[in-house]
């Protein structure tokens, strides 16, 4: 069972039409150090689909990059997701599920204060929303549609 952290959310069925910043910037001085992603905590970034994304063009990608700063306005991309096109952008898709990069290696010495998320659209989505954070171990959540049934 995996355990989310209200702290660590940068987003929560939040809605992406277009190119934007996350919800919430994760300040690492309040929400205290999340450890410097060399494995002992296993922090995974993951961004999930809420609500199915959809555009006026079938062309249209999505991208999503993890963001660090030292000073909340000059950000350097941590990692980034691949271009993902509208019919992939399905309820419980992952945008983005990896492990938190090794923060002192990214910008030098120097540790990161703040994390960011930017989704950046290739065209404008009508709608879709996601749900995104910083958790612990391999998360394998699956957003179903309402009214799913499981068969006994």
């Amino acid at each position: 069972m995996a355990f989310i952290d209200n702290n660590l959310i940068f987003d929560t069925a939040n809605a992406i039409t277009t190119t934007r910043d996350s919800t919430n910037v994760i300040d690492l001085t309040v929400q205290e150090d999340i450890g410097d992603g060399s494995g002992q905590a296993d922090l995974e970034i993951i961004v999930q689909v809420a609500t199915t994304m959809t555009a006026t063009t079938t062309t249209a990608t999505l991208t999503c990059a993890f963001e660090g700063s030292t000073n909340s306005t000059t950000y350097t991309i941590f990692a980034q997701s691949d271009a993902i096109s509208t019919a992939s952008l399905t309820q419980g898709t992952q945008i983005l599920n990896i492990k938190v990069p090794m923060r002192r290696l990214v910008i030098g010495d120097a540790k990161p204060r703040y994390l960011k998320l930017v989704y950046t659209c290739s065209a404008t989505f009508g709608a879709g929303a996601v749900t995104a954070w910083i958790g612990g171990d391999r998360q394998t959540n699956t957003g179903y549609p309402s009214g799913f049934t499981v068969l006994n």
